[in-house]
């Protein structure tokens, strides 16, 4: 969605054809659809819950509406990188604002590991309540290994919104890259206590307590997760399972 402009021209208002409603604080989509852009922002939040299956559905939606939108390609969840860089090069190929090109070279750049600040902070800097947004970058630190500033971004997110749940899951799993349990274990435990419906929240925990080596309590949180159709999960406490009947593998 383009930014909004609106100009006053002989007493008349003209709006941008690219601008169904935009979330308050947030980053805007640059898309002519109204259902295109409702579907990747719920896109936006299936993914922060760990619904990879989920956001992608909403993706496919959202380009079926508009085959044009830059941001449903680069938002598409794989496991290959190769498939990664495919659809973020074809995302620069699309219709995207410059805040929307810069969010998408950042990943480019993260996926040829490359620096990526000079692209995530201007963004985070604009668009300091876009949480999701902000979630996003936070990840993408903590998983290219400068997990203290994904760190610091997580904190900035639970102090002005204490209930953004997916916040407190990238905060354990950095305070658990750095061997921080204690913090670790209160951000899982907070994200749990906010989103207790969700799978994710307990294999998220679950990864904790296999870190700690309880694996017994590492099971049952992954058999949960698993009861609430994360079949990622099940095989998890499958693993878990015969690591502790048959310890580690030589």
């Amino acid at each position: 969605m383009k930014p909004f402009h609106v100009f006053l021209m002989a007493g008349m208002v003209i709006i941008s054809p690219y601008l169904p409603a935009q979330p308050k604080n947030e980053m805007p989509f640059t898309t002519s659809s109204t259902k295109a852009n409702k579907a990747l922002r719920h896109a936006w939040v299936a993914k922060a819950d760990s619904k990879i299956d989920e956001s992608n559905a909403y993706i496919r939606e959202a380009l079926n509406e508009d085959p044009d939108f830059g941001m449903g390609y680069a938002f598409m969840q794989t496991d290959k990188p190769t498939d990664r860089e495919r659809n973020l090069e074809k995302a620069l190929s699309r219709k995207l604002s410059p805040d929307e090109k810069l969010f998408i070279e950042g990943l480019l750049a993260a996926e040829h590991g490359n620096p990526t600040a000079d692209y995530f902070e201007p963004l985070l800097k604009k668009y300091p309540k876009d949480y999701y947004l902000n979630t996003w970058i936070m990840s993408n630190y903590i998983g290219r290994n400068q997990v203290a500033r994904g760190i610091e971004i997580g904190e900035m997110i639970i102090n002005q919104n204490p209930k953004f749940a997916p916040a407190y899951k990238l905060l354990g799993y950095g305070y658990m890259s750095l061997n921080d349990y204690k913090k670790a274990d209160a951000s899982f435990n907070k994200y749990l206590s906010l989103r207790p419906e969700l799978a994710n929240a307990y294999d998220s925990k679950g990864d904790y307590m296999m870190r700690l080596g309880n694996l017994e309590q590492a099971i049952a949180l992954f058999e949960k997760a698993g009861q609430m159709r994360s079949v990622a999960s099940t095989r998890r406490a499958e693993l878990a399972k015969a690591k502790l009947r048959y310890g580690p593998p030589s």
